[in-house]
């Protein structure tokens, strides 16, 4: 039997294909991850197709009754957008930036996409002159905090426009796909009932397991993002421990959202606590309230 992992960046697929391989093996093979925490640049003989140009194609196969390949997909519902946003930055890489490319992007934006396979992040060196006037280059490598999370909230806004949103959208369609979410992968319980249910046998991988959430700083990332926003909702004060840029903007992007005529799009500095977040709200003056033109203009992905 043979295997094949459908995926989007982010969502798992190669620490899949290695737990297939693990279990046609019989025993956990070499461990398989790398300084950013993900399984990128391993070889594996589950053939891994990575973005829907890769996948699009298979259409027809995979709607067929085909008794020697299996086809698998990891999806996910659109509220981890956030997630796979962050992990496309900060995982989808064999290790070059020696942790998570999040993290390395915040210092020197630049370098982080010199040091990348492929030019889709010198695309982002470009949007960014585009949209803020800022020119990044080997002289002016780092790009302000408060700009690096303006732009990622505008990737928030256009989610129905990212490439991943419509793969993972086109995988969710597919009648003959095998559907992993993410939350059946990060829970090991209801990952195990899946290994045991596609061979009919398993292995125990908890410790590796949890070896894979500890090193997901893409997930903690998020956790800690939707930790902040809980508390803003339930009124309750908590400190902020530091989270990445792209957290910072998906906070910002949910608060705006909540609280539609006060800006948070232009700060410059992100919250020390919840309650500095209350209090933002509260006290914002009322001559000063103005919807964000932005969701003006869409107002009906965003009802007030």
């Amino acid at each position: 039997m043979q295997y094949k992992v459908l995926h989007t960046t982010g969502s798992f697929g190669n620490f899949i294909s290695y737990l297939i391989d693990s279990h046609v093996a019989g025993q956990l093979l070499d461990d398989p991850f790398n300084a950013s925490g993900s399984c990128d640049g391993r070889d594996t003989p589950t053939e891994n197709l990575h973005g829907g140009e890769s996948f699009y194609h298979l259409k027809d196969e995979i709607g067929k009754n085909n008794h020697e390949t299996k086809f698998l997909a990891c999806v996910w519902d659109d509220e981890y957008f956030p997630y796979i946003l962050h992990a496309s930055y900060g995982r989808s890489n064999p290790g070059q930036y020696g942790g998570c490319g999040v993290q390395y992007l915040e210092k020197n934006f630049f370098d982080f996409a010199k040091k990348h396979d492929s030019d889709d992040f010198f695309h982002d060196i470009d949007k960014l002159k585009s949209y803020f006037n800022i020119d990044i280059n080997e002289n002016n490598p780092t790009v302000p905090r408060y700009i690096l999370r303006q732009y990622f909230w505008l990737k928030f806004f256009d989610k129905e426009k990212h490439k991943f949103w419509h793969e993972n959208n086109w995988l969710k369609r597919q009648p003959g796909l095998i559907k992993l979410d993410i939350e059946d992968i990060i829970d090991y319980d209801r990952l195990l009932d899946f290994f045991g249910r596609l061979f009919e046998r398993t292995i125990d991988f908890k410790k590796l397991h949890s070896v894979f959430c500890e090193k997901n700083q893409s997930m903690i990332d998020f956790v800690n993002s939707k930790k902040i926003l809980t508390a803003v909702k339930q009124k309750r004060d908590i400190t902020i421990d530091s989270i990445s840029v792209i957290g910072e903007a998906f906070v910002f992007f949910e608060l705006e959202k909540e609280y539609f005529d006060i800006p948070f799009f232009c700060r410059t500095d992100f919250f020390k606590t919840s309650r500095e977040i209350l209090d933002y709200v509260n006290y914002f003056p009322n001559v000063m309230k103005q919807p964000n033109k932005l969701f003006c203009q869409e107002y009906k992905r965003f009802p007030s």
